[in-house]
This record gives C-alpha cells, structure tokens and sequence, in this order.
C-alpha cells in the first residue's frame, strides 16, 4: 500500500471514528436527560421526542415510567454519521418548571446538570473510538 492510500485509508478511519464520537455522545446526553427526568405517572419522561433537523412540535402523550421508549426513539433516531442537528425536545406544559427544580427528584434540573457533563460524555467516547 502506498503512502496516499495509507493517508486515504486514515481518513475513511477517522471519519468513522468521528461519526461513531457524534452519534455516541449524542445518545449519552439525551439518555441522562431522559433518565434524570423526574417520574411521577410517566408523562414527563415519556414526553422526550429526539427529531433531525428541528425540533418536535406538538406533544407526545406517551406514557413511559422508565423512559425506556423516549430512549429507544432517541438510538432509532439519532443519525449514523456528524453532520446532521439532532434535538431533543419535550413540549410538555410543565417541563420548564421540571428543569428549574420543581420536582425534588431532580432539584438541579436534567437537562443543565447534564450539559455540564457534556465534555466528558465526548472525552470518553473519543477514547473508546481513538484511532
């Protein structure tokens, strides 16, 4: 193999590994969120909908305890490779008041707590996927 296709083959390995980072990472943060929502019946965690492109309109009336559903939709949904804006969105009426520590289930909120935790979902996803 000559040296322009070892550098070609580096590339198609990062890029790869690169995809593999965003679709990871992406999944991490939206599970933590999903799983750090506060349940009482289950309308608050089943209401997380992951969309590409922008974000869900409309709420969802599932009814999901453990958030297994939401989680599921967000790995069906999630896009193989970067490039795409993936969201996570909950129109749930009370949602807001959730995040700002209404429930003592979650009294620092999900989604914040979880967006600090950010750089080390993508540090440790990039050590999985070195190349």
């Amino acid at each position: 193999m000559g040296f322009s296709d070892q550098i070609r083959a580096f590339g198609i390995t990062t890029s790869q590994a690169h995809d593999k980072v965003v679709r990871e990472t992406t999944i991490a943060l939206f599970t933590s969120v999903i799983t750090e929502t506060p349940v009482d019946e289950g309308a608050a965690k089943g209401s997380w909908q992951t969309t590409v492109a922008a974000p869900a309109e409309g709420q969802s009336s599932r009814v999901d305890p453990s958030g297994r559903m939401a989680i599921a939709e967000a790995m069906a949904n999630t896009p193989a490779g970067a490039g795409q804006v993936t969201f996570l969105t909950s129109n749930l009426a009370y949602i807001e008041r959730l995040e700002n520590g209404w429930s003592m289930q979650a009294p620092n909120g999900m989604v914040k707590r979880n967006v600090t935790r950010f750089q080390r979902m993508v540090d440790e996803s990039a050590a999985r996927n070195r190349v």
